[in-house]
């Protein structure tokens, strides 16, 4: 990523949900929301559903901490 961003992701034990917390991942103000990061099994199932839709989403980039794509 970069010497800026600093996170720690929060899995609770069984959920398929994650919460990222941390520095440089979004500029939105404490407290509100203005993206979302969602964890999948299949980032190019996804990536062609949300295509699909008509959603419009980056091309997949694949870094050392996982793969990504943004809308």
């Amino acid at each position: 990523m970069s010497e800026d961003v600093r996170f720690v992701q929060l899995t609770p034990p069984g959920s398929a949900c994650s919460i990222a917390l941390g520095e440089g991942l979004t500029r939105m103000a404490p407290g509100s929301l203005d993206n979302m990061q969602v964890v999948v099994t299949d980032i190019e199932e996804a990536y062609e559903d949300l295509r699909g839709r008509g959603i419009e989403v980056t091309e997949i980039q694949d870094m050392p901490c996982g793969c990504f794509a943004h809308h």
